[in-house]
Order: structure tokens, then sequence, then C-alpha cells
């Protein structure tokens, strides 16, 4: 497995994050969306930075969905 390069990488974040966007349930479809990627042989440290970088804009996005009013 070769270690995919950044401009690879922003793409699947991008790829990963409209996904999710259209998604009920981003963190599986993060989860599917990153299988998908190791099906394809992605190596492991490509798919961390996918994921890390995913996560941290999806917490961007969502953020006002996650919090629950009392």
């Amino acid at each position: 497995m070769n270690e995919k390069g950044p401009s690879s990488i922003r793409l699947a974040i991008r790829a990963c994050i409209i996904r999710c966007n259209q998604s009920d349930t981003p963190l599986a479809c993060l989860t599917d969306f990153t299988a998908e990627l190791r099906l394809l042989e992605w190596d492991p440290a490509s798919l961390q930075q996918i994921e890390r970088g995913t996560l941290a804009l999806l917490a961007s996005i969502k953020k006002p969905l996650l919090w629950i009013e009392d």
C-alpha cells in the first residue's frame, strides 16, 4: 500500500463530507466511506487522516445538531 498524497486525501475528505452531510447518520456514513477506501487498498495512515479531517469538519458543520436543550 502506498501512502496517498495531500490532494488525494483532501478530495477524499471532501467526498466524505458531502456524503455524511446528506446522511441521517453521518458517523455511520464515515465508517462506510473509510471501509470502501480500505477495500481499495488505501493505507492506514491516509485513512486516519481522512477520518480525523472529516470528523473535525463534521463537528463544525453539525455542532448545532449535537446540542440537546434541557
